[in-house]
């Protein structure tokens, strides 16, 4: 049962200021819940089962106030007043990136697309083989098999404003497996948030980048990940967050298929199931490894889909590194409006990219050195081959 939404603070990028600061703010679910449209008319429901969706006209604006008990039980996303100043490009501040539609199969635009994020995502393998050599070990194989989900999240699905970090319409990204930071962080410097040379100095002393992304020192960073099972937690709160100010924005989440071990993951998918929390996408990273090994000898996952349906999510499943097949599923979950959370599972090779690393656990941590350095840089920049082996496994 969740008791509290998640507090987003980050002190230095606060984007909710003022009497109305959800930073502070307490969101807890109980019965009665307050509804549009309930049971009592637009008024209150007291039980879940006479809940009901908000009226497709329903425009009321919920005020927060800085501290607030709100009771809510109601399904899928909120309905938006679209004349609320929330884009704000018209009045001459920061860019909002990734605000046009994703272009249809087989057009011009979607072609170059395509090639653009084929392109960024050897940019996330070639970026991870470089700051791990900074480092002097990283995370190349996990990091690797989320190149493409990377590349299309940041280049044509996630709507931010690199110069306005805190920006409060963003669409919210949670790394749940935060050690694939390595990853992210040139991702967030190449999209404009921070120069890319403050990498230079990757997990030195004093450095604002670690081996695990910080909130609170890297900007375009919306949690502090790391310790595993946590993350999808915390993109509930976030959703609901945006589903009590009745903001348009959307929250993703990114899971190992390692950490779908841990019991809060499955706490958090019941719960967003039972709010029926349809502004939340979970995004599996379903490499079938952890670092000790294949996941279904460790702790079997499978079958993933049958599992988030029975919490009540809607799951699709695709291939991780398609990117017509990610780009595709981006289009739907911004068309339509979900009253189920979603879940895309993602169906990638540990290690993609660099084929002495695919399958291969113990690469999960690892430092190239010499010519293998060279070797494996030249290999990310002639693009995938063809995957040389497999992993039996379901």
């Amino acid at each position: 049962m969740v008791t509290q939404a998640h507090r987003e603070s980050a002190p230095q990028l606060d984007p909710f200021e003022g009497k109305n600061s959800l930073a502070t703010a307490v969101t807890k679910f109980s019965d009665p819940a307050v509804i549009p449209g309930g049971a009592a008319g637009g008024g209150f429901a007291r039980s879940a089962s006479e809940v009901r969706p908000p009226p497709d006209g329903f425009r009321r604006r919920l005020e927060v106030p800085h501290s607030v008990d709100m009771h809510l039980t109601y399904f899928g996303r909120p309905v938006i007043n679209g004349t609320q100043e929330r884009l704000g490009e018209e009045a001459g501040v920061a860019e909002t990136h990734n605000r046009s539609s994703i272009p249809a199969r087989g057009t011009p635009e979607r072609a170059r697309l395509l090639a653009l994020l084929a392109e960024k995502a050897k940019f996330v393998r070639r970026e991870t083989v470089r700051l791990t050599r900074i480092a002097g070990a990283g995370h190349y194989t996990g990091t690797f098999s989320a190149a493409e989900l990377f590349a299309a999240l940041y280049y044509a699905q996630l709507r931010f404003r690199p110069d306005d970090p805190g920006w409060a319409e963003r669409d919210r990204f949670v790394l749940s497996k935060g050690h694939a930071a390595i990853g992210l962080y040139p991702v967030l410097a190449d999209v404009g948030f921070f120069p890319p040379e403050s990498l230079d100095d990757y997990t030195r002393l004093g450095s604002r980048f670690g081996d695990h992304p910080d909130m609170r020192k890297v900007p375009g960073v919306d949690f502090s990940s790391g310790s595993l099972g946590h993350g999808l937690s915390v993109a509930l709160g976030m959703a609901l967050s945006a589903r009590a100010r009745r903001a348009e924005y959307l929250t993703y989440c990114m899971l190992g298929d390692g950490e779908l071990a841990e019991g809060q993951v499955w706490s958090a998918a019941m719960a967003a199931g039972h709010f029926g929390v349809g502004n939340l996408i979970a995004i599996v990273d379903r490499n079938k490894l952890s670092i000790d090994g294949p996941t279904e000898s460790v702790m079997g996952v499978e079958p993933l889909n049958d599992k988030f349906a029975a919490f009540r999510w809607d799951a699709r499943r695709i291939d991780g590194h398609d990117l017509e097949a990610i780009l595709d599923q981006f289009s739907i979950i911004r068309a339509e409006r979900s009253e189920k959370p979603i879940v895309v599972i993602a169906d990638t090779v540990k290690g993609r990219g660099v084929q002495r690393m695919e399958f291969d656990k113990d690469w999960h941590v690892g430092n190239l050195t010499g010519q293998d350095y060279d070797d494996v840089l030249a290999e990310i920049e002639d693009g995938l081959r063809p995957v040389r082996g497999y992993l039996d496994v379901p």
